[in-house]
């Protein structure tokens, strides 16, 4: 129950109870697991007692008034430690709190330290005031387990009879299925143009379809744009959820005249009653339900591997300022070599992550969750310190070789990035023609202003530009016309392909022609065959970049190589 101002209603009621009947203790109490907690006392500080002592217990069990008017001559109550020891109960009188469905879930009841009799009239009485809690009770109720604006039950209620179904259940199982309407920036995007009522309009018209096609079983309202239910073990689950994934895709005009058409995800998963009480149960669910919003049939089942490796790739995040801390961070170079003589003419410093107990990781591991974050800020600063410093140490050693580095263009949307970016240059005396910053897609660079604002900035201090994994994300013709860049990575799962697919030939060796005629240098990204190289090289790419030369290697270790050719 909740304590909020309904409480006034509960002590109003148990007040009367305490005045009509003259008692020392009146109390409105509440059954949860192995207690009776008070949600009204009026003439005791006792805020609770154990389900085993509590009287109020034989009046649930016997779902009728209770009345014991002198205790230590009961043979029921005669030794019970709420009878020999404080507060010393003579007199007892309690009505059970019913359900519709004639569940006892509570008392409401009077006690003395007297011994006293109760009429009928009297039992009556307290029978009537245990009515009058319930319809108290019905209104929290719906506060608590209704969404305000829908008037679906709500996460609450679906926790609450997941874990009904648990304590009753235990040893069976069945589907909990989790549907995600849209996505939180979709959502965000609707509710700023068209309105709440836009979205409530599609959650009821969602909940409709489901009910017609699940039997009418219960839908709630559990998130944003999310509704759960349940089906039984023994049904069909997917060809169920494929049936209601296709109604939900079938456009329809919401109250307000507005034509909508959802993309919903629909996750499931098989639990079993001891499981439903695991608080994990919907986050499970809303990682599957996303998952199936990226796939065409739009249902996934739980899967605990993705779930897992989801789960640590969170923990990694956690730990990141750690492993700045504690020097657990590293750079390796792969070397960028010349298509025609295959020298070394430059590297790209990438990252990984000692872990103490995972082992090294690369970026894939960690860095996407991490973009997201403020923390790619302390990252990226990291690598630039780490890759200008190696930088440094080369030119110091005459060894002048091109050295590029990842960037995100959530780094690129921080005011002060080209002023650190120039300090760090600064601190360890490189020369900017040897610097080179890759464009990482995660954003669409051409639509910015502020990115297109900093990447201007940075060219001027006479660092290169590179469009990294073009072919991929959001790169397209504006990247190459209107970015200042002139450096042009070609992704590598379309450079592996060249040789089995045509079309990826034609426009690999398209893009390398128009890159030359728009005056990029084009390297090729992910060459692992000499068949490979010979095609690109053929096209005219002028760098090459992929295993057939070399792994990365740490910073020794690479210029030994480097010294050695």
């Amino acid at each position: 129950m909740n304590n909020d101002g309904s409480q006034d209603a509960y002590d109003r009621i148990a007040g009367i109870a305490k005045r009509v009947f003259a008692t020392d203790i009146a109390l409105i109490t509440f059954i949860d697991g192995d207690r009776h907690w008070f949600k009204s006392r009026l003439g005791t500080d006792l805020t609770q007692t154990p389900c085993t002592q509590s009287f109020c217990t034989h009046a649930m069990t016997a779902k009728q008034v209770l009345v014991v008017e002198n205790a230590p001559d009961d043979p029921q109550f005669h030794d019970n430690a709420l009878v020999v020891g404080a507060p010393h109960i003579r007199f007892y009188a309690g009505a059970p709190l019913l359900t519709h469905e004639g569940y006892p879930i509570g008392t409401i009841c009077v006690m003395d330290k007297q011994p006293r009799r109760f009429e009928h009239e009297d039992q009556y009485m307290l029978q009537a005031l245990a009515d009058l809690v319930m319809p108290q009770m019905r209104v929290d109720s719906d506060l608590t387990h209704r969404d305000t604006a829908t008037n679906m039950p709500n996460r609450i209620q679906f926790f609450t009879d997941l874990a009904e179904f648990g304590r009753t259940h235990e040893a069976q199982d069945k589907w909990v299925v989790l549907i995600e309407l849209m996505g939180m920036h979709e959502a965000n995007d609707a509710v700023r143009a068209l309105g709440l009522g836009y979205i409530y309009d599609q959650i009821a018209h969602s909940a409709e379809r489901i009910r017609f096609t699940v039997d009418n079983a219960t839908v709630y309202h559990v998130g944003p744009a999310h509704l759960a239910f349940c089906l039984d073990k023994d049904k069909d689950a997917l060809q169920i959820l494929d049936s209601v994934v296709a109604r939900l895709r079938q456009p329809f005009i919401t109250s307000s005249g507005i034509p909508a058409k959802l993309a919903p995800g629909c996750g499931a998963r098989n639990i079993t009653g001891a499981e439903l009480f695991a608080p994990e149960v919907l986050r499970t669910l809303l990682q599957a339900a996303r998952e199936a919003r990226d796939s065409p049939r739009g249902v996934a089942l739980y899967d605990p591997i993705a779930d897992g490796a989801h789960r640590q790739a969170f923990s990694l995040v956690v730990e990141m300022p750690r492993a700045l801390s504690a020097d657990e961070l590293f750079l390796v170079y792969q070397p960028r070599v010349n298509a025609q003589s295959e020298l070394w003419e430059g590297a790209e410093a990438l990252l990984r992550w000692r872990h103490p107990s995972l082992g090294v990781l690369t970026p894939g591991n960690f860095l996407p969750l991490i973009t997201k974050t403020p923390l790619i800020r302390d990252v990226t600063d990291w690598v630039m310190d780490a890759v200008c410093r190696q930088l440094g140490s080369w030119q110091a050693e005459n060894l002048n070789m091109r050295c590029s580095f990842n960037v995100s263009a959530r780094n690129l949307e921080e005011d002060d990035f080209v002023e650190r970016l120039a300090s760090v240059m600064a601190e360890h005396a490189v020369d900017p023609r040897w610097l080179e910053i890759e464009i990482v897609e995660d954003v669409s660079a051409t639509e910015n202003e502020t990115i297109l604002s900093r990447l201007i900035a940075i060219r001027d201090l006479g660092v290169t530009i590179a469009i990294d994994d073009f072919g991929s994300g959001y790169s397209n013709l504006a990247y190459l016309l209107e970015l200042p860049a002139t450096v042009l990575k070609l992704e590598r799962s379309i450079v592996a392909g060249i040789l089995t697919k045509p079309s990826y030939a034609t426009a690999t060796a398209s893009i390398i022609a128009m890159g030359h005629q728009l005056g990029y240098r084009i390297v090729g990204e992910g060459v692992e065959t000499a068949d490979i190289k010979e095609k690109l090289v053929q096209w005219g790419c002028d760098e090459l970049q992929g295993y057939l030369f070399a792994k990365p290697l740490e910073a020794e270790a690479f210029k030994q190589h480097l010294l050695a050719r």
